[in-house]
């Protein structure tokens, strides 16, 4: 398969992006989580989201929501930062 077939089986409105890493706990990071996001939404990537989104009305912890909602979800992107203890 080559390039344009790839191009052509996932177009950036239709790829569901993940965006995850550390919350409310490490400011700085969390809005450079928003930044990334907003960002592959501005460059087309409109179904892109935080990792918080899909838990929607969910009461279930976010790796369990994450889990129930694999299938749906095309690319994980994880920025992996944080205090380190």
């Amino acid at each position: 398969m080559d390039t344009n077939q790839y191009a052509n089986l996932l177009r950036r409105e239709d790829l569901r992006i993940v965006v995850l890493g550390p919350g409310e706990a490490q400011p700085c990071d969390l809005k450079k989580r928003q930044q990334i996001a907003c960002r592959l939404k501005d460059e087309g990537y409109v179904q892109a989201k935080l990792g918080e989104d899909i838990l929607d009305d969910s009461d279930l912890p976010l790796h369990l929501a994450l889990l129930n909602a694999l299938s749906d979800i095309d690319l994980l992107l994880v920025l992996n930062t944080g205090q380190h203890l």
